[in-house]
């Protein structure tokens, strides 16, 4: 379940997971290397010297074989405008044959790409000495545009040269499109979503089943575009195995009121800037980071119009977070590279990357949910920072809130992703050192060790059996965020805008054009506030006829 969803349940229409776009690579493993593609032409297509025109002959059969399914199907072979892509000219195919009810290949689309392909070479010596040679060039790439009544829409994209690569682009979402019309489940779709579902629970059981058909609808649509290879050939040793190129994994809340995610995802951007921090990526993701683990550790705000997009990098894949359609608050972990996450390319893999998706964006809406879930109530704040005791009857002292190692020691619990899993003594020390600049002397494993004992007598952390590592409990998860931000955002402005040194200051910056010592003191802008606040209060009460207490 959304970890989000628990803040505000009855605002939830309801919540499903899917997978939401996919890439597959259809390949032929035994045509892979400069060395296999010459056994192929010599022993399989019987051509002694491998010259241009046997490279020539094998792609003018197979565009040969695209031309006859064009004329078959009644289609042009079309090639996209100056400017425009291959998948908006395919959108439109698509858009058209739904308008006439038309199904199977609707469109074929020609374009020119860079691609890894296999090609002639010569030798040097006898006219006759060819090789094979592996190369990346500019050459005309096939898509077929496909629509199943059974599947949705997608579409199969070929190389003309060899090794002949191939790529499949199936929609999740299309998808359950399908399998709910077929049922006569009524379902509304907007912008590649579900944003009303009559039987929810039938939805996930859909998109549950989706996983064990891609293979099968992958075959599907091969066998409805034109194939590089004969069958002799392929039945030589030559059939195409299917690998994730791309996949899209997807967890959506579906929300009543639009107002209701615009406030909350205004506050999940505001709060979380920190989750691209290399400490955070590292719960999140679970993975080992060290300072060899390529790529960028970041987290970007993209805005496009009215639409906003937080994004979290790793390595060569990507968690966002997004407000689409103004009901929907969709994560998505968009893998690149199935090997981020310890995990092979193989088709087989696609339900291992998929509980791994879904434990990341759990971890990821986790950490969202724990920072909007504070509580902190009086009695709680009085029971930690005055002596107490503790169930078994020991006193244990008060949490020094306010001070500089109580409030780096809190930060280190709540915001460098400790609080998500256990950790060590050891742990906190290194991420007060790194994270927060504590001095080694300062930052001890002896009183470090203390203040989590005083802790687990207050009830914020809890000591696994068996080892010395500790983690959160569910108080601690609320109370260590509100104390951080209780801290930074009331206190401690609070008792600087008392601070006569710091009032001055800012102000000698503000008239520093003047002569120094000469500007006179004028009131801080949280005095100009309280003042506003308590006028306000007086009209109110004015208003109503109400009278305030002395």
């Amino acid at each position: 379940m959304n970890r989000l969803a628990k803040l505000c349940p009855e605002s939830i229409a309801f919540e499903y997971r899917s997978i939401d776009r996919l890439m597959l690579n259809a390949y032929i493993p035994t045509l892979q290397t400069p060395a296999a593609m010459a056994y192929f032409l010599r022993e399989v297509r019987r051509q002694p010297i491998l010259s241009g025109i046997v490279f020539k002959k094998l792609t003018d059969d197979f565009v040969g074989r695209v031309e006859e399914l064009s004329e078959l199907h009644g289609l042009s072979i079309q090639s996209p405008p100056r400017g425009m892509r291959p998948g908006e000219l395919g959108q439109r195919m698509l858009d058209k044959a739904r308008k006439a009810g038309k199904f199977g290949v609707v469109g074929i689309i020609a374009h020119q790409e860079k691609a890894r392909v296999f090609c002639s070479s010569h030798g040097g010596g006898r006219a006759t000495n060819f090789r094979v040679k592996e190369d990346r060039r500019m050459v005309k790439h096939y898509y077929f545009y496909i629509r199943d009544p059974h599947y949705g829409d997608g579409f199969v994209r070929i190389c003309t040269y060899p090794p002949f690569g191939t790529r499949i682009w199936l929609n999740g979402h299309g998808y359950l499109a399908a399998r709910l019309k077929e049922q006569g489940i009524a379902a509304e779709f907007d912008d590649n979503c579900v944003v009303n579902c009559a039987d929810p629970k039938a939805l996930q059981k859909a998109a549950d089943e989706f996983i064990g058909k891609v293979e099968s609808i992958a075959r599907r649509w091969l066998k409805m575009v034109p194939a590089p290879l004969t069958d002799t050939e392929r039945a030589a040793g030559y059939q195409s195995k299917l690998s994730i190129f791309q996949a899209e994994f997807s967890d959506n809340l579906i929300f009543h009121k639009t107002t209701t995610l615009n406030r909350l995802y205004e506050r999940v951007l505001g709060e979380h800037m920190h989750l691209g921090r290399p400490d955070m990526i590292k719960v999140m993701f679970d993975r080992r980071i060290t300072r060899k683990t390529p790529g960028r550790f970041a987290t970007r705000i993209l805005r496009e119009g009215a639409v906003t997009c937080m994004k979290v990098f790793f390595k060569d894949s990507f968690l966002k977070q997004y407000n689409k359609s103004g009901r929907v608050l969709r994560t998505e972990l968009c893998v690149n590279n199935p090997n981020n996450f310890g995990s092979k390319k193989g088709l087989a893999h696609l339900g291992k990357l998929d509980r791994i998706a879904e434990n990341t964006t759990t971890r990821f809406t986790e950490a969202q949910a724990v920072a909007h879930s504070t509580a902190l109530n009086r009695s709680t704040f009085e029971r930690l920072v005055t002596p107490s005791e503790n169930p078994e009857g020991k006193r244990v002292a008060a949490l020094r809130f306010g001070t500089t190692w109580a409030m780096q020691l809190l930060m280190a619990l709540a915001c460098a992703g400790l609080c998500f899993g256990a950790f060590s003594n050891q742990q906190v020390c290194r991420v007060l050192i790194e994270q927060f600049g504590v001095a080694e002397e300062q930052a001890r494993p002896q009183r470090v060790g203390y203040e989590l004992r005083k802790m687990r007598g207050k009830g914020l952390v809890h000591k696994a059996k068996g080892c010395n590592r500790y983690t959160l409990t569910p108080l601690g998860q609320k109370v260590v965020p509100a104390l951080v931000k209780l801290e930074h955002r009331v206190l401690g402005p609070t008792l600087d805008s008392f601070d006569e040194a710091v009032r001055r200051l800012a102000q000698e910056c503000k008239d520093a054009e003047g002569p120094p010592g000469d500007c006179e003191f004028k009131e801080h802008e949280l005095d100009r506030l309280l003042h506003d606040l308590n006028d306000g209060v007086d009209a109110l009460a004015a208003y109503t006829c109400f009278r305030t207490a002395a």
